[in-house]
């Protein structure tokens, strides 16, 4: 069977469970991680996949701290065919344009913005439309739970007229007022609006 070969740029908290999610994968083959940290997290993963250093000063850095980079990123990128940049909001905007020339394709962050890749990317959503594409982009948390919801009560509506709908991460004050039921069960009882 054919596997995807996979890079990820960037091995902080977000790097870190794609790389672990793609070792996961039959279908993928995890070819590296990139970064510019020469702290715990690069070392420990060195001892299990091959680091490469997302820059020449980085790549400097790793070999003072001892940490046994594969190569630099165009290095990792050169053996990929998809690479998951993770790297902090802005960086991933310009890397871009390397993954391009390089033929890589890429998949950013929610921190980048939908014009930098022109599809933002949710699975439930907007599948199809992401295939063949060269580069998306994949929306944040909060975003992807909120395209669910709405999915979800658009598909359970029919199409019906939305009367309205609220959706908040929370509420620091209530709105409406808290009803008792009689098996004494608290529930908020919205306005309606």
């Amino acid at each position: 069977m054919n596997t995807i070969r996979v890079g990820v740029n960037g091995y902080g908290v977000i790097g870190k469970r794609v790389a672990d999610a793609v070792l996961l994968q039959s279908d993928m083959d995890l070819v590296g991680v990139a970064d510019t940290a020469t702290d715990w997290r690069i070392k420990s993963a060195a001892n299990r996949l091959p680091v490469f250093a997302s820059t020449i000063e980085a790549q400097q850095a790793m070999r003072g701290a001892d940490v046994p980079a594969q190569g630099v990123l165009d290095d990792l990128l050169a053996q990929c065919d998809v690479v998951v940049d993770t790297t902090p909001k802005h960086v991933a905007a310009g890397n871009l344009e390397r993954y391009r020339a390089l033929g890589v394709k890429a998949v950013l962050q929610g921190g980048e913005s939908h014009s930098t890749t022109g599809h933002s990317f949710v699975a439930q959503a907007n599948y199809a439309s992401a295939i063949g594409r060269d580069s998306t982009r994949v929306v944040s948390c909060n975003t992807t739970s909120i395209v669910r919801i709405l999915g979800a009560t658009s598909s359970m509506r029919a199409g019906g007229v939305w009367s309205g709908l609220f959706i908040a991460r929370s509420l620091s004050t209530p709105v409406g007022r808290e009803e008792i039921s009689p098996s004494g069960r608290r529930s908020a009882r919205l306005p309606r609006w």
